[in-house]
Parts: C-alpha cells; sequence; structure tokens
C-alpha cells in the first residue's frame, strides 16, 4: 500500500513538473493592443485663494496620564515586582494606575503597560515599566 502512495506520487509530481516546465520554456505569448488617444483636461486657471489654517491659536487638551497594566493570571514574577516596587512611584508623579489587567495570552510577554501620557500621546511598553523603558518607547511614538 505504502508503494502504491508512493508510485501515484511520483506521477502526479512528474505531470506537475511537466506542465509547468513547458509553461516556463514556451511561456504564451502576450499581444499589447494600442491604447486609444485621449483628449487632453482643460484646467481652470481661477482658483480662489483660501487661508491654510484658522488663524484662532491651537489649544492642545491634557489628558490624564494613565497607565494600564496588563498582568499574566498565573503566577508572574516580574508582575508582582512591579506591583509591589514601582507601581507606587507613578502613583505618586501623578499617574493613573487601575487594577491590572489579568490575562493570560500564549506568546505574550508580561506585563506589558498600554500608556496615554499627558499630552495624549498613545503607546505600549513591553517588559517591566522603568523610567528608561517610558523614555525609550515614547521617543518611538513621537517618530524620534
Amino acid at each position: 500500500m505504502l508503494f502504491d502512495k508512493a508510485v501515484f506520487s511520483s506521477i502526479v509530481m512528474t505531470a506537475c513538473v511537466c506542465v509547468l516546465g513547458c509553461l516556463a520554456v514556451n511561456p504564451p505569448k502576450t499581444v499589447l493592443q494600442p491604447i486609444e488617444p485621449v483628449e487632453a483636461a482643460v484646467v481652470s486657471q481661477a482658483v480662489e485663494q483660501q487661508p491654510m489654517q484658522d488663524e484662532s491659536p491651537v489649544v492642545i487638551e491634557k489628558t490624564e496620564p494613565t497607565i494600564i497594566m496588563h498582568s499574566a493570571s498565573f503566577s508572574c514574577p516580574p508582575c508582582e515586582r512591579w506591583i509591589a516596587n514601582d507601581m507606587e512611584v507613578w502613583k505618586k508623579a501623578g499617574w493613573t494606575i487601575p487594577d491590572p489587567l489579568k490575562e493570560s495570552v500564549s506568546g505574550q510577554y508580561y506585563p506589558w503597560f498600554d500608556i496615554t501620557d499627558a499630552d495624549g500621546l498613545r503607546f505600549q511598553v513591553v517588559g517591566p515599566l522603568t523610567k528608561d523603558t517610558y523614555e525609550r518607547e515614547r521617543k518611538k511614538a513621537l517618530g524620534r
């Protein structure tokens, strides 16, 4: 039975090679047809000048800086360490931090953080949140 499957597979593979090989050696002819000429469009020169922006000053609305921690629903020493050692430091600095979201996603590194800073910029930090990781990811979000 195994021999029969091997023979059948060989026949199918040989047929595919023959068909695909023939197409590669003798590709079908492509016939190009000429494109019909078209009339050029007439562009009107009368364009009203509009100001680019409203003359009123731009007001940037400040938002409440928020850190949402995504923690593993299983034992996660880095998550527990951040909650015990660093969360209160960020809260004292003026950040709003709700209770961590406990989840379990295969292949996800924990902890990770959704951050919205006071300017409304949103970005993520994967791994423990420190001043350095915050600044690095913020610069990336700003495109620097």
